[in-house]
């Protein structure tokens, strides 16, 4: 696996990509102005201190599962009893809003809320093997 590392901008947002990390323990920073060659830089991590931080880490993937699911219950509320209570009004002939404005609205929920239950389903799985 290789994450992409990113160099900060004066105006704190992210920029173009200077390098890469790779598992395994090397760093490779592109420097196209001196050398048009990636320099890589060994980073080497103790193994008291990956053990140290496996327990930060597993915290913040809980974080993230935790996050994930209280966005999976919003989404459900939206798509089955918001949208839900909006169709049963169009279909008594008595619409809350404008069938065109729901649609907008409402559009690729489902899609959403489908992808985002297979998103939880993984976290859920990996955080269970970790």
């Amino acid at each position: 696996d290789t994450i992409a590392l990113l160099n900060e901008g004066e105006d704190s947002e992210l920029s173009t990509p200077v390098g890469t990390l790779e598992r395994g323990g090397t760093r490779s920073i592109d420097s196209e102005k001196d050398n048009p060659e990636p320099v890589v830089i060994p980073i080497s991590i103790t193994s008291e201190e990956s053990e140290s931080r496996q327990p930060h880490y597993f915290f913040i993937a809980q974080e993230i599962l935790t996050s994930e699911r209280t966005y999976v219950q919003g989404l459900r509320l939206l798509e089955k009893v918001l949208h839900g209570a909006l169709k049963t009004a169009r279909d008594s002939g008595k619409p809350l809003i404008p069938e065109g404005l729901r649609k907008r609205i409402f559009l690729n929920i489902g899609e959403i809320h489908a992808l985002s239950c297979d998103l939880l389903d993984e976290l859920e799985k990996r955080l269970e093997q970790w």
